[in-house]
């Protein structure tokens, strides 16, 4: 019985290894989409701005706020990670 376990352990060790580019390949996709999509929503929501009253500059600078919060780093952080940072 312990010598199935074993016998297991070298093709459950390469299917994780398989997996893995698939899961960060889609995992980078799925993060460029929400990148696109970030952006679009910070055009439409700087141009909803302006056209209520708010000046073009602060009607930029909460755009731009708004399209670059979305972050990887962050997500993990509040999924209860903890990610490293860097420099």
């Amino acid at each position: 019985m312990m010598s199935e376990h074993r016998d297991d352990l070298p093709k459950l060790v390469a299917a994780i290894t398989l997996s893995i580019p698939k899961i960060a390949l889609g995992t980078g996709i799925a993060y460029l989409r929400m990148k696109r999509n970030a952006k679009k929503s910070a055009k439409l929501f700087e141009k909803g701005l302006v056209s209520s009253g708010l000046s073009p500059t602060m009607a930029h600078e909460l755009a731009l706020k708004y399209e670059t919060d979305l972050s990887i780093r962050k997500m993990i952080n509040n999924f209860g990670g903890n990610f490293p940072k860097w420099g």
